[in-house]
Parts: C-alpha cells; sequence; structure tokens
C-alpha cells in the first residue's frame, strides 16, 4: 500500500488552522452548555475525575471540558503513538479527540509561536525534554488524542485515577485565575473563598472561566435562582 505523501509546510500550517478552529468552536459550545445544563456539568466532572491519572499533565480543566465535550464517555485518553507503546491502536476509521497540546521550542530558536495561547498558555512555561534540554512553551496547538474505547489491541490496564480534593483543584483554579487575568477573583467577585465549600467554590471559578470565553449575548439563559456567584466578566467576555 503506498505511503501518503508528506505534506507541505503550507498544508501543514492549513491543517494546524483548521484544526484548531474546529476545537475553539467545541469549545464555545461546551463552555455555553456548562452554564445552562446541568447534565452536561455533571460530565465535565465525571470525565475530569476519569482522566486524572498520575502519570499524565495535560488533563488540564479546559482539555477536560473539551474530551467530555467530544467523547462524554471518555476514560483513558493518549495519542496514537502512546497507545502504540502500550501495544495498542486506534481501530480504522475512528475519529480523534482534539485537545490543546503545547508547541515547545528551545531557548536558542528565538522565534515566535504561530499559534495564540490557550489553556493558561499565555505565560510560557519551560519543560525538559529526555537529555534534560530545556524547552519553553510558547502556545498550544489542537492536538489529536484517542480514547481507550476507540483502539484495539494488546490487554491494557489504565493506571488507577488519582483523584485531586476539591480545596487543591479550588486553589490551582483560583491561581490560574490570578495568572491569566491579572486581577483576584476574590476581588471580582466580591466574596471569600474561605467562606465557601471547596466544591462550591471550584464551581464558581470555572463558572467565571465560562464567561469570560463567552459573550453574555451568546450564551443559552440560566435559571436566576440556580446561578452561582462568581467573579464578574470583563468588558470584553473574549480578552483571555
Amino acid at each position: 500500500m503506498p505511503r501518503k505523501p508528506k505534506m507541505t509546510d503550507e498544508e501543514r500550517r492549513a491543517y494546524s488552522a483548521k484544526m484548531r478552529g474546529e476545537l475553539e468552536a467545541v469549545m464555545d459550545r461546551a463552555y455555553g452548555a456548562m452554564v445552562a445544563s446541568e447534565d452536561f456539568w455533571a460530565t465535565v466532572m465525571r470525565t475530569a475525575a476519569n482522566l486524572t491519572h498520575p502519570d499524565r499533565d495535560d488533563r488540564s480543566p479546559t482539555n477536560c471540558i473539551a474530551i467530555a465535550a467530544q467523547h462524554p464517555n471518555a476514560t483513558h485518553v493518549l495519542s496514537s503513538g502512546d497507545w502504540r507503546k502500550a501495544g495498542r491502536f486506534p481501530v480504522k476509521g475512528s475519529t480523534s479527540l482534539r485537545i490543546w497540546t503545547p508547541i515547545k521550542r528551545r531557548p536558542e530558536e528565538g522565534r515566535e509561536a504561530t499559534a495564540a495561547a490557550a489553556d493558561g498558555g499565555q505565560r510560557e512555561v519551560t519543560g525538559e525534554t529526555a537529555g534534560g534540554e530545556t524547552r519553553k512553551v510558547s502556545g498550544f496547538k489542537a492536538g489529536p488524542v484517542f480514547d481507550i474505547s476507540q483502539t484495539d489491541g494488546d490487554a491494557y490496564e489504565p493506571p488507577a485515577a488519582a483523584p485531586l480534593a476539591a480545596e487543591v483543584i479550588r486553589d490551582v483554579l483560583v491561581n490560574q485565575y490570578r495568572d491569566q487575568y491579572h486581577e483576584d477573583p476574590e476581588q471580582a467577585g466580591g466574596f471569600d473563598f474561605t467562606q465557601e465549600a471547596p466544591d462550591n467554590a471550584v464551581r464558581i471559578l470555572l463558572y467565571g472561566h465560562a464567561w469570560r470565553r463567552i459573550s453574555e449575548a451568546d450564551a443559552p439563559p440560566f435559571p436566576a435562582s440556580t446561578r452561582p456567584k462568581s467573579p464578574q466578566p470583563p468588558t470584553s467576555p473574549r480578552s483571555s
């Protein structure tokens, strides 16, 4: 069977932009559903719990929402390369899920990433390669992954989930809010998180993140009686 020809740089950039646009559309719909549907909220929480593993570092809150929106029953997600290392492979005809994956570059390269930062990646962070070389994360792209239900091959036992305490998740979200929006969520919302139950504080913070990414006019209606308090959205909800 002849191999597919490699894409040119221009074709690769166009494909990357297309995949990014599709993932952004998924995120817009998901953020809207989070403030309108209790069922989808439960799906996101269940997905986040299933995907919290000690061997993975790319299951951020945003990626958990992305996966929940594309595959509500996902339990263990890896790239096709990582599945092959585990002796499994994507089933023919299966459609990959898209998540935000980091674009890393060597410091000496000195060139900016072509993709805008997403998923809290506006600030550059460093990572180490297998050889100990430090790379900077300069942006994020839409990367393909597959849930275990979309694969076949050798028997595979996913590592046990490592649930995080609500207090830990709350503190992570508070720090992300400060780093990404350059303001304190407690000042923006006018309440004290220490007086809130940790799980309720997590919901408030995620709600605040969602409202910064969709315009109020585009969001589905949310009953006032059940709307949680949240940090106030900025003048331009898409400023993040």
